[in-house]
C-alpha cells in the first residue's frame, strides 16, 4: 500500500525493510520495500515540484529502532549562476507519518544515525564559484569542500568535527557499534583526490587512516569487520 507523506494509513509491514529512493516518471519518491522488493510504502516525496525533493544517490539512516529514516531533501535553489540546491535533513516514520525536518541542518547531506538513536552525523558540503563566506571567513574567489558535523537531536546542539579548508572533503558514513567512532571518507585535493578511509575518534583522539585508498566506509553489526568501496583503474578505464 502507498501512504501519503505525512499521513499513516496503515502500520508499517513487519520488516525487515529496505529504504530506497526512487524516480520513475518524473517522480522522486522515498519507499521501503521488503527483502523481495514488493510491498511499497511511500515515506516522502511524489512530483517533481514534491518538497522536500528527494535525491538519488543520498544516504538513509534507519534510527535503531527501525521506527523513523532521516533522509536529506531539497527545499530549494539559491538564486544567482551556481543554483546550489538549498538541503535539509528530515525524519519519517517507518509507516509515512510525521515528516518533518531537524532544526538547524540547513546544507546538510548524508544522515548517520548513531547507535542511540541521540545522534546524526552528517556532511555539510559548500560547492560554489561566487566569493561566499565559510566558517566566519571571507572566500573572494569561491570555495569547495565538505565537513562532518553532528546534531543532538533532543536539544538541538551541534558539533563540528572536521576542519573548513579549501579543498578539504570530509563524508561521515557509519558509526561504530559502541558510538565512540565514526567512519568517514578523507578526500583532499593537496593529496591529488585520492579517496581514503578513516576512523575519527569522537572523544577527541583525532583520525586514523584505515588503508591508503577506498571510500563509504561501513562497520558489521559487532563491529569486528569494515566494508568499503575501493577504486581500480584497468586499461585507463575505471
Amino acid at each position: 500500500m502507498l501512504l501519503t507523506a505525512g499521513v499513516a494509513m496503515a502500520a508499517a509491514p513487519a520488516g525487515p525493510r529496505l529504504a530506497i529512493v526512487k524516480l520513475s516518471a518524473n517522480r522522486f519518491e522515498l519507499l521501503t520495500v521488503n527483502q523481495g522488493g514488493s510491498r511499497p510504502v511511500r515515506l516522502a516525496g511524489g512530483g517533481r515540484r514534491a518538497r522536500p525533493l528527494l535525491q538519488i544517490f543520498s544516504r538513509l539512516s534507519w534510527s535503531p529502532d527501525g521506527r523513523t529514516v532521516a533522509f536529506s531533501g531539497i527545499v530549494g535553489f539559491q538564486k544567482g549562476d551556481d543554483h546550489e540546491p538549498l538541503r535539509r535533513l528530515f525524519t519519517v516514520n517507518a509507516d509515512g507519518s510525521r515528516l518533518r525536518p531537524i532544526r538547524g541542518t540547513n546544507g546538510a547531506n548524508g544522515p548517520v544515525f548513531s547507535p542511540d538513536g541521540r545522534t546524526v552525523a552528517f556532511t555539510r558540503s559548500i560547492e560554489r564559484l561566487q566569493p561566499t563566506t565559510v566558517g566566519g571567513k571571507r572566500r573572494n574567489e569561491g570555495f569547495h569542500g565538505a565537513s562532518i558535523w553532528t546534531i543532538d537531536l533532543p536539544t538541538g546542539a551541534q558539533r563540528q568535527l572536521t576542519p573548513w579548508r579549501e579543498g578539504l572533503k570530509y563524508i561521515a558514513s557509519s558509526f561504530s557499534p559502541d558510538g565512540t567512532t565514526l567512519l568517514a571518507t578523507h578526500e583532499d585535493e593537496r593529496l591529488l583526490d585520492e579517496a581514503e578511509p578513516v576512523a575519527l575518534e569522537l572523544d577527541g583522539g583525532g583520525s586514523r587512516r584505515l588503508l591508503d585508498d577506498g571510500s563509504s566506509p561501513v562497520y558489521s553489526p559487532d563491529g569486528s569487520e569494515i566494508a568499503l568501496i575501493r577504486r581500480r583503474v584497468e586499461y585507463g578505464d575505471d
